[in-house]
């Protein structure tokens, strides 16, 4: 329940804020008053300005400038013409935004600072915003009991002219006396600890992994990344020979074969 003189002292921020030309990017502290919204106004405003907001059929990119774009809107400031890789997002305001289908909230390749706001819009199976929920880096800080960074690799390449390339001829110095160029995996788990007699080489490995081109598989979403990904698991699993599918959540992927898998828009990228 939104208490409707908290909600009155935001939108009156929220005029101030029109009227000052400020950005997103401009910084303040708590001693703007005129200008600063305090966590308890932040939470009604974007409460009372994106809940109902449906994000269904989005791909990820796309969904996150919707909802930063709602959110600027809603507090008043000008559209950037593109948003800047900042951290956090909403540098002048000191939030991060994060769209939340589950409760697991994953902060990628930073640690948690315990000055920052996170604004947590929760959006239901159609992917319509339900709430949202402004909670402070301090207090996530309380529930995080392990202390790791967790950290998310990207990489940006361009469609293989071949269909498929091996970009490293041989393995490493450590693995290259133990490596196999063939090895039968139907009796092993993907899952299982590696072994020397079962180590296929870089070039085993692509031998058996280029003949995925033009498998194709059901689209499950745009934004459900792990569904698609446990779709590939199983196609890369069945070509490698392996009878099950195993997967543990660990890194990397495929211990068997020391095998990381990344999805990518224009196929898949396999790292070791």
């Amino acid at each position: 329940m939104i208490n409707q003189k908290t909600l009155n002292a935001a939108s009156e921020k929220v005029e101030n804020v029109k009227n000052s030309g400020k950005t997103i990017y401009d910084a303040l502290t708590v001693t703007d008053k005129d200008f600063w919204f305090l966590q308890d106004e932040l939470t009604a405003i974007v409460n009372e300005k994106l809940v109902g907001l449906n994000l269904t059929g989005l791909p990820v990119r796309s969904r996150s400038k919707i909802v930063k774009s709602a959110i600027t809107v809603a507090l008043g400031y000008p559209l950037p013409k593109s948003f800047r890789k900042t951290q956090p997002r909403f540098p002048g305001q000191n939030f991060d935004v994060y769209v939340q289908k589950s409760r697991n909230l994953q902060i990628w390749n930073e640690e948690v600072d315990a000055l920052r706001r996170y604004v947590l819009l929760i959006v239901d199976a159609e992917d319509t915003v339900k709430r949202v929920v402004v909670i402070s880096g301090a207090k996530i800080a309380e529930l995080d009991k392990t202390g790791t960074l967790t950290q998310k690799y990207q990489a940006r390449l361009s469609p293989f002219p071949v269909g498929a390339e091996l970009f490293t001829k041989k393995d490493t110095k450590t693995l290259l006396p133990i490596v196999q160029s063939k090895a039968s995996l139907s009796e092993f788990s993907p899952v299982a600890q590696p072994a020397t007699s079962s180590l296929l080489s870089l070039s085993a490995l692509h031998k058996s992994l280029k003949k995925i081109i033009g498998i194709t598989f059901t689209d499950p979403g745009a934004t459900d990344e792990r569904l698609r990904g446990d779709a590939v698991h199983k196609i890369i699993c069945a070509a490698l020979g392996y009878k099950t599918a195993e997967d543990k959540g660990t890194f990397p992927d495929i211990p068997h074969q020391l095998l990381e898998v990344c999805c990518i828009c224009v196929g898949f990228m396999f790292a070791r």
